[in-house]
C-alpha cells in the first residue's frame, strides 16, 4: 500500500512539475471554493471477521450513507485541468447481516483530485460543462460500532479500523448560475488499495473475552451535487 501510494505521489508530482513549464498554463491561478454533499450511493465492502478459536467467516455488507459534507478549494493547473484537495466527512451505516448488527459510524476523509474538462469551462453542451476527474483519498482510523448475536448474545464489538487509501474515478457535469458560481452534479467510483484492519475482543464477561480479526475493503458509487464559486 506504501508503494502504491509513493508510485502516485511520484507520477502526480512529476505531471504537475511537467504542467508547470508547457505553454498555455493559466497565469495566477484562482482558488475557487467548493462545497458538495452526498445525494445517493451504492456502495458495499467485501468483509471477513476472524474469532479465535472458532472461526472465520467471509460477507459481503451493504453500506447506507445518512449524509454526506465535502468542502476544499479547486485551482488551475494547466488548461482544462484543474486541482482539487479537501476534507470529507460522512454518516454512514451497514446493513445488518445475521449474527451481526452494526450502528451508524462518522467517517473523515483527506482528498486530492485532478478534474479534466475536455470542452473547457466555456464550451458547454445544453449550457453544462463536462468533466473526468481520478482523485486519491486517505480515510484515517474509524470506530464501526458493532453488535455479536443481536437479539441472543447482544455482545458488543467495537471495531476500531485501521486507516486506508483509496482511489477513486469519476464524471460529471458543471452549469453557470451567474456571479461566478457553478451548479455541479457528479458521480464517482471509489475502492479501497488494500482492507482496513481491526483487532478486538468479543467481551462475553469480564473474566472471559475472545479475539476478533476483522478486514473490510469498501467499494462502490458515491451521487454527488453542489456548488463551486470563484473568490
Amino acid at each position: 500500500m506504501r508503494a502504491t501510494f509513493l508510485l502516485t505521489f511520484t507520477l502526480t508530482t512529476a505531471l504537475l512539475g511537467a504542467c508547470s513549464g508547457v505553454k498555455g498554463t493559466r497565469q495566477s491561478p484562482d482558488l475557487r471554493p467548493y462545497v458538495l454533499l452526498d445525494l445517493g450511493e451504492s456502495m458495499h465492502a467485501d468483509s471477513s471477521l476472524e474469532i479465535v478459536n472458532v472461526g472465520a467467516f467471509d460477507f459481503e455488507s451493504t453500506i447506507d450513507g445518512r449524509w454526506g459534507l465535502a468542502a476544499g478549494v479547486e485551482f488551475d493547473v494547466l488548461y482544462p485541468i484543474d486541482a482539487r484537495i479537501g476534507l470529507i466527512a460522512r454518516r454512514l451505516r451497514a446493513v445488518d447481516i445475521e449474527g451481526l448488527a452494526f450502528e451508524s459510524m462518522t467517517q473523515f476523509e483527506a482528498m486530492g483530485a485532478l478534474l479534466w474538462e475536455p470542452m473547457g469551462r466555456e464550451i458547454y453542451i445544453g449550457g453544462w460543462a463536462p468533466r473526468f476527474e481520478v482523485r486519491l483519498g486517505l480515510v484515517p482510523y474509524t470506530r464501526i460500532p458493532t453488535v455479536f448475536g443481536p437479539g441472543t448474545a447482544d455482545i458488543a464489538l467495537e471495531v476500531d479500523a485501521s486507516s486506508y487509501w483509496k482511489w477513486g474515478l469519476g464524471f460529471g457535469l458543471s452549469r453557470s448560475i451567474g456571479s461566478g458560481v457553478r451548479f455541479e452534479l457528479g458521480a464517482i467510483y471509489e475502492e479501497a488499495f488494500s482492507p482496513a484492519v481491526a483487532d478486538s475482543q468479543l467481551v462475553f464477561n469480564p473474566g472471559f473475552q475472545v479475539p476478533t480479526h476483522t478486514e473490510f475493503s469498501p467499494r462502490g458509487w458515491i451521487f454527488t451535487g453542489g456548488f463551486v464559486w470563484s473568490l
